[in-house]
């Protein structure tokens, strides 16, 4: 059975060399991420977990990615 599910967004940005406009590079991620709780055979607690994420830069194609994961518990 599914005990519960929990949502997370995230956004994040970096930026280097700032005392060189020339070499300057800023680059910006989000993505989301839903983890759910579930339990079988009355023991045995599961969390799976599916999300996707997107890297922007100026002058670039933006970078996908996805992933998913199960993580057993006793």
């Amino acid at each position: 059975y599914l005990s519960w599910m929990r949502p997370a967004v995230f956004v994040s940005g970096l930026v280097t060399n700032l005392d060189r406009p020339g070499l300057r590079r800023r680059v910006m991620s989000a993505g989301g991420q839903l983890d759910f709780r579930f339990t079988v055979l009355s023991t045995l607690d599961m969390t799976m977990s599916a999300g996707a994420g997107v890297t922007l830069e100026r002058g670039r194609r933006p970078a996908r990615e996805a992933m998913i994961s199960l993580r057993v518990l006793r």
